[in-house]
């Protein structure tokens, strides 16, 4: 059994519509998976211009940490990323993922 999956798990949908002089013409539907949103998120946030910025990716716990990295790959983050695990009264209950710059490393 394989974790949790954020390119097959994850869809983000969204309705554009169009409206011309109080008129709603029907309007288009975008949907994104997210791995499409690492990849936007990565463009917006860490543009080569800049030193600085940081992706904060919140996930459930069986997230594939392997399937992350490829992910994160093919969105183009260079380095290492962190994962945290998040607990409550002692279990897991969901992971946080850091990608940008200082991500994984010790302070």
């Amino acid at each position: 059994k394989s974790g949790f999956d954020p390119v097959t798990s994850i869809t983000v949908e969204s309705s554009l519509e169009d409206t011309v002089q109080g008129d709603t013409k029907n309007g288009t539907i975008v949907k994104t998976n997210g791995g499409e949103l690492l990849s936007i998120a990565t463009k917006a946030i860490l543009c080569d211009s800049k030193e600085e910025g940081m992706i904060a990716y919140f996930l459930p716990r069986n997230t594939d940490g392997i399937c992350l990295g490829q992910i994160a790959v093919a969105s183009g983050i260079d380095g290492s990323f962190e994962m945290e695990q998040n607990v409550v009264n002692g279990k897991v209950k969901t992971i946080t993922a850091y990608f940008g710059h200082g991500a994984g490393e010790r302070l």
